[in-house]
């Protein structure tokens, strides 16, 4: 449950909340916290706790949730363009349609968490964990993926248009009816993953491990490392 005094500052506002943050060494703590809507452009949740709270479609513009925890945080709807969310825990956050353009979520947790129609274009996911993800029509053009963990991930109908995906482990990852159109998945790790239906034109493929992948018929012959 939510700390009384933490969610009176919040009700006070942003600029009277990044201002306590500043000079407290104090961890807020927010847990199932009723935030829905609520305007929250910019303000400062590092290191917050999070857990369960309710922030559906609230305006949580450029806002900083560096290693908050967010463990089935509800999310759905909200505006999170160009946040900080390096190093946070979102393990089975609900972030469905959720606008993450522009965000920073290196490093991020987020193991089995519902990414379905969310916009990520050119996000940051450098090194993020999305093993048993759920990213079933998100849009990632021009995001950057390198290094990231997506092992059986679910990436039907996933825009990944000119993203970076090097180095990424997509092993048996779903792509049915991806769009992988000028990505750069070199060195990518491919294993046993269903590509069989997603668009390849011009993807980079050097140094990618696609051994037991099911490729498009068009790529059937495509070398394997």
């Amino acid at each position: 449950m939510a700390n009384h005094n933490h969610l009176a500052l919040l009700q006070a506002g942003v600029e009277i909340w990044n201002k306590w943050r500043r000079t407290s060494s104090v961890k807020p703590d927010l847990s199932g916290a009723n935030l829905i809507l609520a305007d929250l452009n910019g303000i400062d949740l590092s290191g917050s706790n999070l857990i369960g709270a309710n922030l559906i479609g609230a305006d949580l513009r450029g806002a900083n949730f560096s290693k908050a925890y967010m463990i089935k945080t509800k999310l759905m709807g909200a505006d999170l363009r160009s946040a900080n969310l390096m190093n946070a825990i979102m393990r089975g956050t609900d972030l469905a349609e959720a606008n993450l353009s522009y965000a920073n979520l290196n490093q991020t947790d987020l193991i089995e968490a519902t990414l379905t129609g969310v916009n990520c274009y050119g996000a940051y996911l450098i090194g993020a964990v999305l093993k048993s993800a759920n990213l079933r029509e998100a849009s990632l053009v021009q995001a950057n993926l390198t290094l990231a963990d997506l092992y059986r991930t679910v990436l039907i109908s996933v825009n990944f248009r000119e993203a970076t995906l090097c180095q990424a482990s997509l092993i048996e990852a779903v792509l049915n009816r991806a769009i992988l159109d000028d990505a750069d998945m070199s060195e990518a790790d491919l294993r046993g993953a269903d590509l069989s239906t997603a668009s390849m034109r011009n993807v980079e493929l050097e140094g990618t491990d696609l051994r037991g992948a099911t490729l498009p018929e068009a790529m059937s012959a495509c070398p394997s490392k």
